[in-house]
């Protein structure tokens, strides 16, 4: 009798999961029930194909239940390796991406059967066409967790579909090798470069579903395979070279970042290999980063490989910054009249810059070399270049049409240099401390000029956004008093600036304008005694910067502006002082009632009500 019981549950078990498995054609995330089928019946499936699971005594490991699962289900819901199908079946991945979820075991056959299945649609349809299947593994990988991604390079198929792109560059584009320097890497012809692009494009679609798998799981010689595969192409000396390098990237940008496999890791052998392979590939990351013949996602993406390989050089090893700014970016920079191709060369400079200081070591001086022209350019308008062979070289923003842009950007790379994450403190104690004497020669050159009598002029738009990058990068607490009433005093004087004459919505100067408020907002939250004796300026500043902000560009600007407004009103000791301008701040507020962002106006009334209460 309890036999015939245990049999007759069995086959109203095995009768569920077949209800379960069947498709819904209605199939939603955001359906509810449906949802919920799918997720229960994944871990079904999970639990039956998962051999190290702990079900001993259930239904789930009778032989009907494990027949009907491992035969009749789970094989319905793999995708068809032999198919060209363009249509997916949601409600199947999300199924099998929960029950990839559970093991290994379980994730590999089905990632396998995904990209054995891409891997014959790229082999029919070619690189360019629509491939359902590679939109199936990027899902499987973005929800199916770190055990997924595991699984993907335990897939023999994967080095297949990599190599794939390898036949499509030497098979679309010219392979052989340029007779110059000055041979061009890309297609020189319209016609050309729009079949190249259209090529890098599928290519890249491809590699960005595949993504998920290179950033949050990496064995060892995976990674050290793709720096090979990079370090051949490196510099490249054709197209189909080009093509590759524009492909393979993002992946190894991604790859670096990712966490290894500890128990490989450990392995000598492989770890030499990886530290000698990247050092080799610095001067070639270099070269690309630096190049305007790269596209600026291929520039992105080498400027992080830059940072990594770098960042966890061997430290007996010198330091390669130095080589690499004196052989590109030096040059660069001593020679071009073009603005935005200063910027770029400064953004680079920033990060091998960043790099060097995440180094530490003997690296350090170098990023303190590089944090000191930069401040040179934002603070004074000229600096000698580190490291150049000419000592004679300078960057002079003046050769430029828009010098303060040029200022500007050279301010935004040396405050990403202090942003960088994980700085060791004493690294980053030595970069805000070569910025203070550029604030104490500000400082003191005002004061002069209010001894004198003479009118006070603002601050530099560079040195206001040196200013602002430091107090945004510091602890307050931590920085000797003298020093941020010099700080914070040239932030006040940063309202007269030319920043907040007009409403200029540019890139550039709107996010000089968030960078000075969010710097003032911070001292009146953090340090809001040493602004004491400011608190007209500071609420006249605030004003004038809410006005000229561009009511659609510019939301940013004015959230920020209102949140300082508000953070004035609750200084204690404050309000005797500030008493005459409430008239003028309650209109203001009014009017920003009718603004059409909520958010805005949700703010303002924050900020009405603050002011209001003030006696």
């Amino acid at each position: 009798e309890q036999h015939q019981i245990s049999y007759d549950t069995t086959q109203k078990v095995v009768a569920f999961v077949k209800d379960l498995s069947k498709p819904d054609d209605t199939f939603s995330e955001s359906d509810e029930i449906v949802n919920v089928k799918s997720i229960f019946l994944g871990h079904i499936i999970g639990s039956v194909l998962n051999r190290e699971s702990k079900l001993q005594g259930s239904f789930l490991r009778g032989p009907m239940v494990e027949a009907c699962v491992s035969q009749d289900v789970y094989p319905s819901l793999l995708p068809d390796t032999t198919s060209t199908e363009t249509t997916l079946d949601h409600q199947a991945l999300k199924i099998l991406a929960v029950a990839s979820s559970l093991s290994v075991e379980v994730a590999v056959p089905i990632m396998n059967s995904c990209l054995e299945s891409l891997q014959r649609s790229i082999e029919e349809n070619g690189l360019e066409a629509s491939h359902p299947s590679a939109e199936a593994a990027g899902y499987l990988l973005q929800n199916g967790g770190e055990l997924a991604a595991q699984a993907f390079h335990k897939c023999e198929v994967v080095d297949k579909l990599l190599e794939m792109f390898n036949y499509y560059a030497i098979s679309h584009f010219k392979a052989e090798v340029k007779l110059s320097v000055s041979t061009k890497i890309f297609p020189e012809t319209t016609e050309g470069r729009e079949v190249f692009d259209d090529g890098l494009n599928a290519a890249k679609e491809i590699a960005t579903r595949l993504m998920p798998a290179f950033r949050c799981f990496v064995p060892k010689w995976r990674l050290v395979g793709l720096l090979k595969g990079l370090f051949e192409k490196l510099p490249p000396l054709s197209e189909a070279d080009s093509f590759r390098i524009c492909v393979l990237l993002p992946v190894l940008s991604e790859a670096l970042y990712a966490p290894n496999d500890e128990s490989l890791e450990e392995d000598p052998a492989l770890e030499e290999s990886f530290q000698e392979i990247s050092e080799h590939l610095i001067k070639g990351l270099g070269n690309v980063f630096a190049s305007v013949e790269f596209d600026a996602n291929t520039r992105s993406a080498a400027g992080w490989c830059l940072f990594a390989v770098i960042s966890n050089a061997r430290a007996r090893s010198e330091c390669p910054v130095p080589e690499i700014v004196s052989s590109t970016i030096a040059l660069t920079l001593c020679s071009t009249k073009d603005a935005v191709s200063a910027e770029n060369s400064l953004r680079a400079l920033s990060v091998l810059g960043s790099a060097a200081a995440n180094r530490g070591g003997s690296s350090s001086s170098t990023a303190d070399d590089i944090a000191s022209f930069l401040l040179q350019i934002a603070c004074d308008g000229k600096g000698t270049l580190p490291f150049s062979k000419e000592t004679n070289d300078v960057l002079n923003c003046s050769a430029f049409e828009d010098g303060s842009k040029v200022a500007l950007c050279a301010a935004s790379a040396y405050g990403s240099m202090l942003s960088v994450p994980l700085l060791k403190p004493l690294v980053k104690q030595r970069l805000m401390h070569a910025s203070f004497k550029f604030v104490k020669n500000a400082y003191e050159k005002e004061c002069d000029l209010a001894t004198s009598g003479q009118a006070i002029q603002a601050p530099g738009v560079g040195l206001l956004a040196v200013v602002s990058h430091v107090v945004c990068n510091s602890d307050l607490g931590k920085v000797d008093r003298k020093v941020l009433h010099q700080l914070s005093t040239l932030v006040v004087e940063g309202f007269t600036s030319s920043l907040f004459e007009t409403s200029d919505v540019k890139m550039s100067t709107t996010g000089a304008k968030n960078l000075v408020l969010a710097a003032t907002l911070k001292i009146l939250s953090v340090a809001p005694n040493v602004v004491h004796g400011f608190s007209l300026s500071i609420v006249t500043g605030l004003l004038r910067a809410y006005a000229v902000s561009d009511p659609v560009a510019e939301i940013s600007c004015k959230l920020l502006a209102l949140q300082g407004l508000e953070a004035v009103a609750h200084m204690e000791g404050n309000r005797s002082s500030i008493s005459a301008i409430k008239p003028a701040v309650v209109a203001v507020l009014a009017a920003a009632m009718n603004h059409p962002s909520g958010l805005l106006r949700q703010a303002a009334v924050d900020v009405r009500n603050a002011w209001y209460v003030l006696d």
